[in-house]
């Protein structure tokens, strides 16, 4: 088995063992000439055994490349009532405490819980029917909180979907009611409530490149949100 630790890799089994290796980065192609291995044969990506490559931090695994994941997102609003593992969730909670934010203030705190306990505040709850958990986005404090509340929502979206699981974010319909079930301060807002699961019909990110998957997204074309100064 090989992990990647950045752009490094660490033999952590024999090489006997591996019949083949993912190169991801060209930078990587010394992968035997630098373990002192027999030379390997590469192979796409989708065709690899996901067990073989791994980051070496925290044992996080290696989903779909990031452009990958953001051309091929979609929100998913109808869930199968699946579980989420409890090590996949810690990471999508923990990529919104990645996000960064105005002056590293850091300004909220993530509320998890039952899709249910949120869903009489947000305007459609069927958005939360099925999902494995939810997540509130509470900030406080002055300065582009919401724009940072929006940076860790994004974070955790990508972070979902790059584990396969599917997420949306659900308005506040109502805020006072809201505000009373979370216990929330007078400085502190609700931002957003996030949805996580996996959808009833689940797309492969692989069926297509990233280029493809832009092409059919239902967005403006670039050349119409884009002008030079």
């Amino acid at each position: 088995m090989v992990a990647l630790v950045g752009r490094e890799l660490e033999v952590v089994k024999q090489a006997a063992g591996l019949r083949g290796v993912v190169v991801r980065d060209r930078g990587l192609e010394v992968l035997a000439e630098r373990c002192r291995l027999a030379q390997l044969p590469s192979q796409p990506p989708e065709e690899a055994d996901r067990r073989l490559i791994g980051h070496g931090v925290a044992g996080y695994p290696v989903g779909v490349d990031t452009f990958l994941a953001i051309a091929s997102r979609r929100e998913t609003k109808r869930f199968d009532g699946s579980t989420v593992p409890d090590d996949v969730r810690r990471r999508i909670l923990d990529a919104g405490r990645l996000a960064g934010s105005g002056k590293n203030r850091q300004p909220w705190t993530f509320v998890v819980g039952d899709p249910a306990a949120f869903a009489p505040f947000v305007f459609d709850r069927h958005n939360l029917e099925g999902a494995a958990f939810a997540v509130a986005i509470v900030v406080s404090g002055k300065g582009p909180i919401s724009f940072d509340a929006g940076r860790a929502a994004q974070n955790m979206l990508l972070a979902a979907w790059n584990e396969g699981v599917g997420a949306t974010p659900n308005g506040i319909a109502d805020r006072d009611g809201a505000r009373a079930r979370l216990g929330l301060s007078e400085d502190e807002q609700l931002a957003t409530i996030l949805a996580f699961g996996h959808g009833r019909r689940q797309r492969d990110p692989s069926l297509r490149d990233a280029a493809a998957w832009s092409e059919r997204a239902p967005r403006r074309p670039l050349d119409e949100v884009v002008r030079a100064l």
